[in-house]
C-alpha cells in the first residue's frame, strides 16, 4: 500500500466525484510498487455484452476512449471468471494479445490481469492491471487486491448516480417535448378556430358547423393533455420510486464503505502495535494491550 495506506485510500475513494478520481486514486496505490503499471476501467454495456469505454491511468495521467470491444472476444474461462465479479483472473501468455485489442500498454513480459464488478447480476465494467515484468519485489496484483475490493464499493455508488441523473435528465426531456408537442398543437387549433369564426362573421353566415368541428378538435386536443400528463404524472412516479431504491442502496454502499474503512483502520492499528511489540522489551505486555483493543473494538 502507498504511505497513505487502506485508511487513506478510503478517504480519496469517498470523496471522489467521477470515475477518473477513483480510479486514479487505484493507480497511486499500484503504483507504489510499481510506477510503471497501469490501471483501467473497461465500461461494460450488459446489453450488448461490448466495453464501450475505457478509462486508462498510468504514470502519464488520465485518458478516456471509446472503444468498441466485444467481451465474447475474450477467453472462455477468463469471461466466466470475470463475470462473476470476485477476484482478479490472469491472462498469462496471452496477456499481450489482449492488451493490444483492449488498447492497453504493452511491454515486453508484462502481464494482464482483470477482475469484473455487478451490478445487479450483471457486469457493469472490468478492471484491468497491466503489470511490468520485475525481477525483485513483491507483485503489484498481491497488492492490490484489498484495494480493488473498496474500489468496487465506489465504482457501484458513482454508476448508481450517474444512472439518478440520467433517469432525470430522461425525464425532463420527455416532459419538455411533451409540453412544446401539446403548445404547438392547441396555438394551432386556436388560429384555425379563430379564422373560421371571422370568416364566418364577415360572410355573414356563420359556418356553425366548420366552427363546431374545430372546437370539438380543440376539445380533443386538451383531453389528450390530460391524459398525456397523468401518463407524464406516473412516469414522474415510477422515476422517483426508481431514484428513492437507489438513494437506499448508495446509503447502503456508504455504510459498507465505512466498515470497509473501519476495517482498514483496525488492520493498520494491529501493524503498528504488531511492529511496536517487535521492538518492546516487554512484547507480552504489549501483545495483551493489542488484544484488549481487539476486543474493545468488537
Amino acid at each position: 500500500m502507498s504511505s497513505k495506506g487502506l485508511p487513506g485510500f478510503a478517504n480519496s475513494l469517498a470523496i471522489a466525484s467521477e470515475l477518473s478520481a477513483a480510479l486514479g486514486a487505484l493507480y497511486e496505490e499500484a503504483a507504489d510498487t510499481d510506477r510503471s503499471a497501469s490501471v483501467a476501467l473497461l465500461r461494460n454495456d450488459p446489453r450488448r455484452d461490448l466495453f464501450f469505454e475505457r478509462i486508462l491511468v498510468d504514470s502519464g495521467g488520465v485518458r478516456r476512449d471509446d472503444i468498441a470491444v466485444s467481451f465474447d472476444h475474450l477467453p472462455v474461462q477468463v469471461r466466466k471468471r470475470v463475470s462473476s465479479g470476485q477476484a482478479f483472473v490472469e491472462f498469462g501468455d496471452q496477456s499481450t494479445d489482449f492488451m493490444k485489442l483492449l488498447g492497453l500498454p504493452a511491454s515486453e513480459g508484462a502481464t494482464l490481469a482483470m477482475r469484473g464488478f455487478c451490478l445487479d447480476n450483471e457486469l457493469a465494467g472490468a478492471l484491468a492491471l497491466v503489470e511490468p515484468k520485475r525481477r525483485f519485489g513483491g507483485r503489484v496484483l498481491d497488492k492490490l487486491v484489498p484495494a480493488a475490493e473498496m474500489f468496487g464499493l465506489a465504482y457501484a455508488r458513482l454508476h448508481e448516480h450517474d444512472a439518478r441523473l440520467e433517469a432525470v435528465r430522461t425525464l425532463e426531456d420527455i416532459t419538455r417535448s411533451i409540453h412544446t408537442e401539446y403548445e404547438r398543437t392547441v396555438s394551432e387549433l386556436e388560429k384555425r378556430l379563430h379564422s373560421a369564426q371571422d370568416a364566418s362573421l364577415a360572410g355573414g353566415s356563420p359556418d356553425s358547423g366548420r366552427a363546431a368541428e374545430l372546437e370539438r378538435a380543440l376539445h380533443t386536443a386538451l383531453n389528450q393533455s390530460r391524459v398525456t400528463a397523468q401518463k407524464l404524472a406516473a412516469v414522474d412516479q415510477q422515476v422517483s420510486t426508481a431514484v428513492s431504491k437507489l438513494e437506499r442502496a448508495h446509503m447502503e454502499l456508504h455504510q459498507q464503505t465505512e466498515i470497509a474503512r473501519r476495517h482498514s483502520d483496525l488492520i493498520h492499528t494491529v501493524r503498528q502495535r504488531l511492529e511496536s511489540a517487535l521492538e518492546s522489551p516487554d512484547p507480552r505486555a504489549a501483545i495483551d494491550d493489542l488484544l484488549r483493543s481487539l476486543r474493545n473494538y468488537e
